[in-house]
């Protein structure tokens, strides 16, 4: 399986559902809207792109204010991901055995898998 292809996928999946939705409507099970799910996820991209860029793992928000458009911040935070995910670079990773992008090609699969 080709992570990154797969991921792409699904984020992109993930973002033709969140521009169909109503930012505000309440998600089941959940005490989210859809702004927040778009921020939870946005930011979780983001985070990852830090821990790529500056090597470390940094503190992150859970569901962040957003100052503008939920899908505008989606697809930003996609694209700043996306610019990062070289799979042969080491980087800081939560893993012992795989400290390579591709670490994050796989954990963002499944995050965005698991809000889709």
């Amino acid at each position: 399986m080709d992570a990154m292809r797969e991921w792409a996928a699904v984020t992109a999946a993930f973002e033709r559902e969140l521009a169909d939705a109503d930012p505000a409507a309440r998600l089941p099970h959940v005490d989210w809207t859809v702004a927040d799910l778009a921020a939870h996820l946005g930011e979780v991209h983001r985070w990852a792109t830090r821990c790529i860029v500056e090597g470390v793992r940094r503190p992150w928000t859970s569901v962040p204010e957003l100052a503008g458009s939920p899908i505008d911040w989606y697809r930003d935070s996609r694209r700043q991901l996306l610019d990062t995910l070289d799979p042969y670079i080491p980087c800081y990773t939560f893993s012992r055995s795989d400290t390579s992008v591709r670490f994050w090609h796989r954990r963002q699969l499944h995050e965005t898998l698991v809000h889709l």
